[in-house]
């Protein structure tokens, strides 16, 4: 019926192989644990960079029962689960799982810096959605929905077209 060469069932698997074990981990109580790990690690940078960076010494940082909240005691933002960009890690390192065609070792580097690279944006972007909000309030939804979504989705498409440009890693061996 279908006449895939062996590459694009190899890449089949691979992604059908990820999309099943992201499934897996996101319901076990595992999930849970990393997810509000993740949330509160960026959530506790968020307010060290906000004291440090901006002098905002009023700054707290706690937890509501259902997310973290970052208030200088007029305005404050609200750190969920979802915002952590847990599966935004995830989405990237299929990217770079799926790929044919290249080392281990190669992987396995560009899948630690990009998930460091996108915590960190994740943070910058919670500082300054912080910042916006105090400062520019008409256009904190803006920001929120549209602007920092589509930086960080050219961020995770820019990583992987570095990694699939850059071809010092093929490993010819791999085809």
């Amino acid at each position: 019926m279908f006449d895939l060469t062996r590459e694009q069932r190899i890449f089949l698997f691979r992604s059908s192989l990820i999309i099943l074990l992201y499934m897996i981990v996101q319901y076990t109580p595992l999930f849970d644990l990393l997810n509000f790990k993740l949330t509160t690690f960026i959530s506790m940078c968020s307010r060290w960079f906000l004291i440090n960076t901006f002098a905002e010494s009023m700054i707290e940082n706690f937890w509501n029962g259902r997310r973290w909240v970052i208030s200088n005691g007029g305005q404050s933002l609200h750190i969920g689960n979802q915002c952590n960009g847990y599966g935004l890690i995830i989405m990237y390192c299929g990217f770079i799982m799926s790929t044919m065609h290249y080392a281990f070792s190669r992987k396995f580097i560009f899948l630690m810096a990009g998930s460091v690279l996108i915590v960190f944006f994740n943070i910058v972007r919670v500082v300054l959605l912080f910042v916006l909000k105090n400062s520019f309030p008409t256009s904190f939804d803006l920001f929120h929905h549209y602007i920092f979504q589509i930086s960080v989705y050219l961020l995770i498409f820019g990583l992987w077209f570095y990694f699939l440009k850059s071809n010092d890693g093929v490993d010819e061996s791999l085809n």
